[in-house]
């Protein structure tokens, strides 16, 4: 017995595999080669592929008719005359309610920017998902760099807590300052499974995001906008701004008498009084006239709430994005000059760390004191790499802030 899978099936089966495909290769690409927007076309397929699965993929498609403003429609009328060498008649006529060329070109408008809608959420889609990826990509980064670092801090206090112990047993070294010592690289333990369990969280959000396991090497943005950035060129602003342009023509679809159908109809009249039968055949036209632009003060007050509303929601966007803007920039001048003072800080601590070992190698300082200014030149270090990855973490985000994809 054969069983037959529905066409719909079908294509969407294909549908996947190709999707499966393209993401196996792309996880197969080497960190080397692998660019920011190539991890924004993995994350576009992968939401793609989710929406697939979920059969949101089965939407109804509807064509539109560049002349009918409706569907025709169809009339009987029969009249029998009451009088004796009266005529009966029957007609029936199917009637076409047209778009007047206002309506038309309205239509047409419409149409276009329909289209334009469609592109403009796949640019907002893009922005939505080149902010997940960029958080999670400096996230990650940032957690690599903490546990690379704390790993290093631990090697030394391991150390530390040997030669400690030789001491504590040549009675050279009191028991609670072992135990210090023992406190201080279990609290190290801590933090550092605390960072494996944030990686390990930012790799599957990374994979459930992208679909990829591969991170890229390069996540470092360059400003495309120093000063400030153009707010109609922002996806938020352009979708506001065709939801508007749409709402306008349609208002002016409703309210105007312009819009008003034209009706065609086509009608076949039969007559018969007994002594002659009588066919007739025939086309009538009705067309409104407008001759007036005057419009109900219902439909003044439907247009100004509507213009006062669009206005409304602009400038709380107009706000929003210039603070965010400006609150980043803000934060941008903050870090970079902690980046500056941590890299004097830096630069000094190694400096004394190098004269300690000189030092330490003379038998001038102790063995602790040495490993403990090492350790302070590690938490100098990692606090400089910080700054530097929130410094180029912000740049990220002021493209993100200005409204441009990866």
């Amino acid at each position: 017995m054969r069983h037959f899978i529905p066409i719909n099936n079908q294509i969407k089966a294909l549908h996947l595999i190709a999707l499966s495909l393209m993401m196996l290769v792309s996880n197969t690409i080497n960190a080397n080669s692998l660019t920011l927007h190539s991890v924004l076309t993995a994350s576009l397929s992968k939401a793609e592929q989710d929406v697939i699965v979920t059969d949101r993929l089965q939407q109804i498609t509807y064509q539109k008719s560049n002349w009918l403003i409706a569907f025709p429609t169809l009339s009987f009328n029969y009249l029998e005359s009451q009088e004796i060498s009266g005529a009966s008649e029957q007609e029936v006529s199917v009637n076409l309610p047209l778009k007047s060329p206002f309506y038309r070109a309205v239509s047409d408008k419409l149409f276009k920017l329909n289209r334009q809608a469609k592109l403009l959420r796949l640019n907002q889609r893009k922005l939505y998902f080149s902010g997940l990826i960029r958080k999670t990509l400096w996230s990650y980064r940032l957690v690599e760099v903490e546990l690379l670092q704390a790993n290093k801090k631990r090697g030394l206090l391991e150390k530390l807590l040997e030669d400690s112990r030789a001491l504590y047993k040549a009675n050279e070294l009191e028991h609670y300052a072992l135990l210090l010592i023992e406190q201080e690289l279990s609290d190290q333990g801590i933090s550092t499974s605390t960072l494996v369990r944030e990686k390990k969280q930012l790799i599957q959000r990374y994979l459930k995001i992208t679909g990829l396991t591969v991170f890229p090497q390069v996540i470092e943005e360059k400003v495309m906008l120093e000063n400030d950035f153009i707010l109609s060129n922002h996806p938020f602003v352009q979708i506001l701004e065709n939801q508007w342009q749409q709402q306008k023509l349609v208002l002016d679809s409703q309210t105007s008498g312009n819009a008003e159908p034209w009706m065609i109809s086509f009608a076949s009249k039969k007559i018969n009084n007994g002594l002659f039968e009588e066919s007739q055949m025939g086309i009538n036209f009705e067309i409104p006239l407008t001759f007036s632009k005057v419009r109900r003060q219902a439909d003044i007050n439907a247009r100004t709430t509507a213009n006062d509303e669009y206005y409304s929601k602009l400038d709380r966007l107009r706000v929003e994005l210039h603070d965010q803007w400006s609150s980043l920039k803000s934060e941008q001048s903050n870090v970079m000059h902690q980046q500056k003072l941590l890299k004097v800080s830096s630069e000094l601590s190694k400096k004394i760390s190098e004269q300690l070992a000189t030092l330490h190698a003379g038998g001038e300082i102790s063995h602790e004191t040495w490993l403990r200014r090492n350790l302070h030149t590690i938490d100098s270090e990692t606090a400089l790499a910080i700054a530097i990855i929130n410094n180029q973490q912000i740049k990220s985000m002021l493209n993100q802030a200005a409204g441009i994809t990866l």
